[in-house]
């Protein structure tokens, strides 16, 4: 067994040599792949799991890649007062991070569409701050003329070189135009297939949270919650500075399990899994972040002690520095015990930490189904369900994260009945989002 492991730790350093190295200067992209035990037992039956982390490069601010990005914002009756006082301040707070290799756009939305700034360059702001300043609400709401409005004026200056961006803002509920769930999700397929990322930020309590949500990730986007105007301009902030400190675009991620081992499932995020092929694709990647995905597997059959490959990872991606395809290709070895208990001495802590996190969220988004079925006492049990699942995973990691997130649950335990569902529910789905979507705010 001492031989085995030797043999193991050298496939294990190479392993790690040859990932940094096809992950080097040339690239802005870094593959962490991890699993969840060092040491996995060799017959089938126990569930593992298989960490593919993508980690961006900060390009800085005289190499990051040119900003194309449309404002979708709502300017129906709803919006009127210090909502839309402050978007405007948020919007002109976007132009002044801007500069000349920035095009910027603006639609504005009530009952009709109004392209307000065309696609524009960043060499004079002054008539893009005016006409900002000439905004008023009124009317009702069109949020998927607005949004497809957004989508075309992005679509003029596409390309792979530039990150392509829309920012939406909106009150109220769709009311104009097709407001199904399915339909304006659609336009979020849409974009994402082009590689327009679609930015979703809900003010106060009157938005619809799921479809908001929805919208973002069919296009790989990020979602928020703006409780107030000054939540509006903190949001903001953030989102451009993901939007400005993007380093790669277009990822691509292809697993392959070898035959002995069976994918099960991705947690906490969508993919396709056929065979022993698992694909997952990104629109982008930003610098100083990570986004990861986590795979469960399981051994199909007897394995014979020692060394070997858990998995193999192919990661195509267009580097925003050079606008180059690139690509990075990597094994992950694991160590097969026949000692039953040896799996359990070595757990990799900061991976199950993850792990646990995304079941967690996943239960949690269950919670909120069950809830808006009239089934408190269910979701209620699920959320209490979820904290001590937690709280027995922060013991056994030592984990400060864990405990945080255990304290939430328990907290979303004791509101989960509370007669302001509408403000919770926001939070709830806010916050499950920037687990699943790993947002860095």
């Amino acid at each position: 067994m001492k031989g085995y492991r030797n043999v193991f730790r050298i496939l294990v350093v190479v392993a790690a040599i040859s990932g940094f190295a096809a992950s080097g200067s040339a690239h802005h992209l870094r593959l962490d792949l991890q699993s969840s035990h060092h040491t996995v037992y060799g017959g089938p039956g126990d569930t593992y799991y298989i960490k593919v982390g993508l980690l961006g490069t900060d390009l800085g601010k005289k190499d990051r890649a040119p900003l194309n990005i449309t404002v979708v914002l709502d300017r129906s009756g709803s919006m009127s007062g210090e909502k839309i006082e402050r978007a405007k301040r948020a919007a002109k707070m976007l132009v002044e991070m801007l500069d000349s290799r920035d095009i910027f756009s603006m639609v504005t939305y009530d009952s009709t569409i109004e392209v307000l700034v065309p696609p524009t360059r960043m060499n004079e702001k002054e008539h893009i701050r005016r006409a900002i300043d000439r905004i008023t609400p009124r009317g009702l709401t069109a949020l998927y003329g607005g949004v497809q409005r957004g989508i075309e004026l992005v679509s003029r200056n596409r390309s792979a070189h530039y990150v392509n961006r829309i920012l939406l803002l909106s009150d109220g509920l769709a009311n104009v135009g097709p407001t199904s769930s399915s339909a304006i999700t659609a336009l979020g397929v849409r974009a994402g297939s082009r590689g327009i990322a679609i930015t979703t930020i809900g003010i106060g309590a009157g938005y619809n949270e799921d479809l908001m949500s929805r919208l973002a990730l069919a296009s790989d986007g990020n979602h928020a919650y703006a409780r107030n105007g000054a939540d509006l301009e903190r949001i903001f902030v953030a989102e451009i500075g993901d939007a400005l400190s993007v380093s790669a675009q277009d990822v691509a991620v292809t697993i392959v399990c070898p035959s002995w081992l069976q994918p099960l499932r991705v947690v906490d995020r969508e993919a396709q899994i056929q065979g022993q092929r698992v694909r997952f694709h990104l629109n982008q990647v930003y610098g100083k972040q990570e986004k990861f995905l986590i795979l469960a597997v399981k051994l199909r059959r007897n394995v014979a002690p020692g060394p070997m490959r858990f998995a193999s990872v192919n990661v195509a991606f267009r580097d925003m520095k050079s606008n180059r395809l690139l690509s990075i290709k990597r094994d992950l070895f694991v160590n097969v015990t026949n000692d039953r208990r040896e799996p359990q001495r070595r757990v990799n802590k900061p991976v199950m930490v993850r792990v646990a996190e995304a079941i967690a969220n996943e239960t949690s988004r269950l919670a909120v189904t069950l809830r808006d079925r009239g089934r408190v006492a269910d979701a209620k049990r699920l959320l209490e369900k979820n904290s001590t699942y937690l709280q027995k995973w922060a013991s056994k990691l030592n984990s400060s994260r864990l405990k945080k997130a255990q304290k939430r649950y328990e907290l979303h335990a004791q509101r989960i009945g509370s007669s302001n569902w509408n403000h919770m529910r926001k939070a709830m789905r806010k916050s499950q989002y920037r687990v699943q979507n790993q947002m860095s705010y």
